[in-house]
């Protein structure tokens, strides 16, 4: 094969690879490795988001640098927004090493199985595999020290002045070092003696615009709560703040859901816990309310942890929690339109302690619909409607949280 008709056949192979399907498996299966490499980065929700837009943006540029070998590499800003986040979050360039090194890795072992099913000649399949490996470490040298760069120039400025000692005692803070509480809000300057309301906050997009709309939020927030100026606000990563909201008594988080939000912009909410170990346990509910409104298929803007506590702690196991659900829910686990309303009526009535009266108010139709549909979920349950209902209320708790795409295993 001559090399224009290898190049041709090099391009039509990796527009393939390029189409929608194919990219969002190779993204997954390098995503997977990188955190198989690297499993203290798979807790963190925000911080995967951000390794997903890099390896998508890497994956592409990578492809198309294969496909043409006189286009000039640059690195995605996704990429460059991830090298950002691991210097903010205090991580070693040693992280970043790894994520690339696996990263390359992965995406030439996938090209090299796309080679090998191809049914043409061996020498061809030869030919391809070095273009790819030329063209891979070109990749990895050049992203490597645009990335290189990014991440340092971004430890530089966090290293000058009040932000970085602001970080890093955050950080100490949170993985439970011992600072005197005093010496901690001097260097914060925010008192850690006070109630604190703890929330993580996230957008769609890494841009300029975004980040004014969070910390518009923050504020917004503080004034909900009456903190009389008292948050305090850190960047986590290109996409996402980390805040503590300071009140004299404990705050109802009610007043941050009732915050309008704009676009594209989500936040989850801790409970109010006090001193230095209730800025950590808050902190530590708003990670675990974040993680439930990351994998739940019913959207809110904005997530309470009081409100998805027991989802989250029933949740630690998701595939015991789903056979749970299945096994409780029974048919009222299945996602249809009647099984919908079966689940919000059987939900209203153990909410009103087993009141039709009480249930119709809510969902707002006659006492007798309720009765029926009452009758008819209980007779698909194959239980009585009088007896205990623990096991079903919880269920169906976690259903409203998680939503029933979730138990079928849908994102």
């Amino acid at each position: 094969m001559a090399e224009d008709q290898l190049a041709d056949w090099i391009s039509r192979l990796t527009s393939d690879v390029l189409r929608p399907a194919a990219l969002d498996a190779m993204v997954e299966r390098v995503n997977n490795d990188i955190l198989a490499a690297l499993p203290e980065l798979r807790e963190d929700d925000e911080l995967r988001r951000d390794l997903d837009a890099s390896t998508r943006g890497q994956v592409r540029a990578f492809i198309a640098a294969i496909a043409n070998e006189q286009a000039e590499y640059q690195p995605p800003p996704a990429a460059v927004a991830l090298a950002r986040t691991v210097a903010r979050r205090g991580m070693d360039v040693k992280v970043l090493l790894r994520v690339y090194g696996t990263g390359r890795t992965t995406a030439i072992n996938i090209l090299t199985e796309i080679v090998q099913s191809v049914p043409v000649d061996a020498e061809t399949k030869m030919r391809a595999l070095v273009s790819f490996w030329e063209s891979a470490i070109t990749w990895l040298e050049l992203s490597t020290d645009v990335l290189l760069a990014a991440y340092t120039s971004e430890r530089a400025t966090l290293e000058r002045g009040a932000t970085a000692r602001r970080a890093d005692t955050i950080h100490a803070l949170l993985e439970g070092a011992t600072i005197p509480i005093d010496t901690a809000s001097t260097r914060l300057a925010y008192p850690l003696r006070p109630w604190h309301t703890a929330l993580i906050l996230w957008s769609d997009t890494d841009d300029t615009e975004a980040l004014g709309h969070r910390e518009q939020v923050i504020r917004h927030a503080a004034r909900a709560l009456d903190s009389r100026g008292r948050f305090l606000s850190l960047p986590s990563g290109a996409r996402g703040h980390w805040a503590w909201i300071a009140t004299d008594q404990p705050a109802s988080t009610d007043a941050i859901a009732s915050i309008s939000l704009p676009a594209g912009t989500r936040i989850a909410v801790g409970s109010a816990a006090r001193g230095s170990a209730g800025f950590r346990q808050s902190h530590r509910d708003a990670v675990a309310a974040q993680q439930i409104a990351s994998v739940s298929t019913n959207a809110r803007a904005c997530t309470l942890y009081r409100q998805v506590e027991i989802p989250y702690l029933l949740g630690r196991d998701a595939d015991a929690l789903r056979e749970f659900l299945a096994r409780t829910l029974g048919p009222l686990a299945e996602p249809t339109e009647h099984a919908a309303r079966l689940r919000d009526t059987v939900a209203a009535y153990i909410r009103s302690g087993g009141s039709p009266t009480d249930a119709a108010r809510t969902l707002q139709v006659h006492k007798n619909t309720v009765r029926y549909r009452i009758e008819q979920a209980f007779t698909e349950l194959g239980a009585a409607h009088d007896g205990d209902h623990a096991d079903l209320g919880l269920a169906l708790r976690c259903i409203d949280t998680l939503g029933i795409g979730w138990l079928h295993g849908k994102s």
